[in-house]
């Protein structure tokens, strides 16, 4: 599966009222996240990233594009995909947890267990609330400021 977990063509194919730009960092600079969606006139750069336990991969790089954006007034997210498989001493997982630009630094240092989500679901893409994840990304009209997270995440 692909470093981002597969998630850019899943949410490109699930979320089609969004006009997606992937960006391709090799020739647009280090730190650029994965994706620009604009939705219902918001738009938003998402960071993509897949994590088998708690740390989460972000370069400096990444942390300082994202930080500069959010101080600047821009809208980042950074979406993970908790997924990884049963072994002796855990239980298969495949989540989706949502988290402001705002706590990009807290992931990189200290994993998901350092931030809290925004939202959150288990059970893989048929069992993550698509119609919440829409809302999100146009803004989030008329929904509280986290979403309570789905029962039965693990990270927490």
């Amino acid at each position: 599966m692909a470093r981002d977990g597969g998630l850019r063509p899943l949410f490109v194919e699930r979320i089609k009222a969004a006009h997606w730009v992937p960006i391709e960092s090799w020739s647009t600079g280090k730190g650029v996240p994965d994706i620009n969606v604009c939705l219902r006139g918001i738009e938003t750069w998402i960071e993509f990233k897949q994590v088998s336990a708690n740390a989460v991969r972000i370069s400096a790089e990444q942390v300082g594009w994202i930080e500069r954006r959010v101080r600047a007034g821009g809208r980042v997210l950074v979406i993970v995909r908790y997924q990884c498989s049963q072994g002796l001493r855990r239980k298969a997982h495949d989540e989706l947890l949502i988290f402001a630009g705002a706590d990009v630094r807290a992931l990189m240092t200290g994993g998901i267990a350092a931030a809290i989500p925004l939202a959150g679901w288990a059970g893989g893409p048929r069992a993550w609330d698509w119609e919440v994840i829409e809302k999100i990304l146009g803004g989030g009209d008329g929904m509280p400021a986290r979403v309570q997270l789905a029962g039965g995440m693990s990270h927490l």
